[in-house]
C-alpha cells in the first residue's frame, strides 16, 4: 500500500517531466519538406479543342521521409 502511495503521488511530476521533454524535442525537428509542384506542358494528344486553354496537367509530389 505505501508502494502504491509513493507511485501514485511521484506520477504527475513524473508524467509532467516527460511531456517537457517531448515537446522539446518536437522542437527541435527540423520542419518537413515542402511538396514539390510540377506544371507540365500542354499534350496535344491529348488536350484537343477548349481544353488547351486551360493549360498543361499539374502535379503534386509529397516528399518522403524514414524517420
Amino acid at each position: 500500500m505505501v508502494a502504491a502511495q509513493k507511485f501514485h503521488s511521484t506520477l504527475g511530476p513524473r508524467i509532467d517531466a516527460e511531456v517537457d521533454r517531448f515537446k522539446a524535442e518536437q522542437q527541435r525537428r527540423e520542419p518537413p519538406d515542402q511538396p514539390t509542384i510540377a506544371e507540365h506542358p500542354i499534350d496535344d494528344t491529348t488536350q484537343t479543342g477548349a481544353s488547351r486553354d486551360l493549360g498543361g496537367a499539374i502535379s503534386i509530389h509529397a516528399p518522403w521521409r524514414r524517420d
